[in-house]
């Protein structure tokens, strides 16, 4: 049997998020070691599925393409390690302060810095990270645009070196030919005009990487195929798949896609003022509200 299915952005992320939860190295990790969850648009969602969580996304997301331009968050350039309050879905459970990224032992959200919790090293510790590129190989691209080469850079090297499982949740929304080849015309400094902040592109070969096609696998056994993509409307970003595989996961396949549907889509983050930014390279960069073009408002 063969099911056609249309995923908006928003509805992408809600399946990925409930795949995420139920992966078995997540399980893992939930019962034995720490989960590291570094902030994101699939991420806050995840956060919820696994803790229960109610998160405002602009909490939640640091760097962002919004109002057409490249940014990030006010808060994450300000402190890396902002703290807010979240309450949970079981709105009888008093609220509790979250630290960014996200740090679990054992299943429970804890205040600990994520260096501490990879240096406590157990095998079953995981860090799930989202990406802004992927490609048919399996390859990840993730935007960054610190000086310092911000959160994958500084977990990156564990994950290699010790093997502590990463697991990147990043919509097909996303697509594109080939991350290494595209890794090659980025480079902060080496832009002589951006629309937004100056970035370069990290690569990542070793990723357990979950788009929709692993989501419905994992979810319903059955086998999915990118076919399409984009729309109008408010379905901008939308990714059209084929669904193939017996009459028992098909029927998994609508009912897990029609609990999904109707997902709002994210409204904007807390995008980093013009007048106080930090990006140099910017064409916006230090200019005041009035001077900016309408389309960005």
């Amino acid at each position: 049997m063969r099911a056609s299915i249309v995923l908006k952005p928003s509805e992408s992320k809600r399946l990925i998020a409930k795949a995420i939860a139920q992966k078995e190295e997540v399980k893992k990790a939930m019962e034995n070691a720490y989960i590291i969850l570094a902030e994101g648009s699939i991420n806050f969602m995840v956060a919820e599925e696994l803790f229960g969580l109610k998160i405002d996304p602009s909490d939640f997301i640091c760097g962002m393409v919004v109002d057409g331009v490249l940014c990030s968050s006010g808060l994450c350039s300000l402190d890396p390690r902002f703290k807010f309050k979240a309450g949970f879905v079981d709105s009888t459970t008093p609220e509790i302060s979250v630290t960014v990224p996200l740090v679990a032992y054992k299943g429970k959200v804890i205040d600990m810095k994520y260096e501490d919790a990879i240096n406590d090293f157990h095998l079953d510790t995981v860090i799930i990270k989202g990406g802004n590129a992927v490609d048919r190989e399996g390859n990840v691209g993730v935007i960054i645009a610190g000086y310092d080469g911000g959160f994958i850079s500084k977990v990156f090297g564990h994950t290699v070196s010790q093997g502590v499982k990463l697991i990147t949740p990043i919509g097909l929304e996303k697509s594109v030919f080939s991350v290494p080849e595209a890794a090659k015309y980025t480079g902060g400094k080496r832009f002589d005009y951006s629309m937004g902040e100056d970035y370069g592109l990290f690569v990542i070969t070793t990723a357990d990487v979950v788009t929709e096609i692993e989501a419905l696998k994992l979810l319903t056994g059955a086998d999915s195929y990118h076919v399409a993509s984009g729309g109008i409307g408010g379905s901008e970003g939308a990714v059209v798949i084929s669904c193939e595989g017996n009459a028992e996961s098909i029927d998994r396949v609508i009912k897990v896609i029609e609990s999904v549907k109707g997902e709002p889509p994210i409204q904007k983050g807390r995008r980093q003022q013009c007048d106080s930014c930090r990006y140099v390279n910017c064409n916006y960069y230090r200019k005041e509200k009035d001077k900016l073009p309408q389309w960005m408002m």
